[in-house]
């Protein structure tokens, strides 16, 4: 439609609560990954093991990058597709962790006597050891049209 549209901003973000599973965060690459691999396991089955590992994890590092001058900084952020977009993205970034809490829960806040060992533990980006919960998922195959 518009570019700038409050209606179009509002419905981006009704169909990232609504039609997508997880929507991940650049930040946050590895636990994106990480919950896609509990997520959707048969699918991402050692997708952690290979981010962390893998032959071209090189690729996600940026050489002789160049930062942007603070004028051409001061004027991206006055534009308001600018501002739309990165409110956007802060939408984005909380619904992102609330959905990483529901699915996570961290090794040292675990019942007394609660066994892991017979569960995966994740690394995240937060720096602390982290569980699946035990959560249902309801997801559909989707057929193209």
């Amino acid at each position: 439609m518009q570019p700038g549209s409050r209606w179009a901003l509002d419905m981006a973000k009704y169909n990232l609560i609504n039609h997508f599973l997880p929507v991940g965060i650049t930040e946050e690459l590895g636990d994106f990954i990480a919950m896609l691999e509990v997520i959707l396991s048969r699918f991402f089955h050692g997708a952690m093991e290979l981010y962390l590992s893998g032959e071209r994890s090189h690729l996600r590092q940026t050489n002789k990058k160049e930062s942007p001058s603070e004028g051409s900084i001061k004027k991206i952020q006055e534009s308001t597709i600018w501002k739309m977009e990165q409110d956007f993205y802060e939408f984005a970034s909380i619904q992102f962790n609330f959905q990483k809490r529901l699915l996570f829960q961290a090794v040292d806040s675990m019942e007394p006597g609660e066994n892991i060992s017979d569960r995966k533990s994740y690394l995240l980006s937060d720096g602390k050891l982290y569980v699946p919960q035990e959560v249902q998922i309801h997801h559909e195959k989707v057929r193209p049209r």
